[in-house]
């Protein structure tokens, strides 16, 4: 969408239009980037797992997925994290355009350990690493904003991969 800006006061803005600020709601991170300003919520969305995946093109997972519940959920820019309660669901939008796509479901039973980093004042990422089966390095490493409680990754994590 291109929108122009206006002056207020002393600096520069745009409206945003009322169907953006439900999935954003009324607080919201702005980072400056390489090639722009880059404008995403201050609390990761709770989706359903229908959410979730309606823009995908899974159809035959999603049918199967019916049968399982989403415990927690978090779109980062354009990547998916799908804790379900069978499985961990990763959903990782790649290259420029985000059309190609990759799809990861482990099996919480393969998950052998797992450590999460916690933000820090100078590093303000968290991150969470996964070992599947008996991998001497990580899986899968992946990194959050503040605005995700590692804590209630961990919570999820912990309970169905000690069962």
């Amino acid at each position: 969408m291109e929108k122009r800006l206006v002056k207020i006061g002393n600096s520069m803005g745009f409206v945003i239009p009322k169907s953006y600020l439900k999935s954003f709601g009324e607080t919201v991170i702005i980072e400056k980037t390489l090639t722009g300003i880059l404008i995403k919520p201050s609390q990761p969305q709770k989706l359903s797992l229908s959410d979730l995946l309606a823009s995908t093109d899974m159809d035959a997972m999603y049918t199967q997925m019916k049968m399982e519940v989403n415990e927690l959920g978090f779109k980062i820019i354009r990547d998916m994290f799908i804790f379900t309660n069978k499985r961990l669901i990763l959903v990782d939008k790649q290259g420029i355009t985000g059309s190609k796509t990759e799809y990861k479901s482990i099996s919480y039973k393969s998950i052998t350990r797992f450590s999460i980093e916690t933000a820090g004042t100078f590093d303000l990422d968290a991150e969470l690493k996964i070992w599947v089966s008996s991998e001497i390095q990580p899986s899968i490493s992946k990194q959050f904003n503040k605005s995700v409680n590692v804590y209630d990754v961990q919570k999820v994590l912990a309970h169905h991969v000690l069962q």
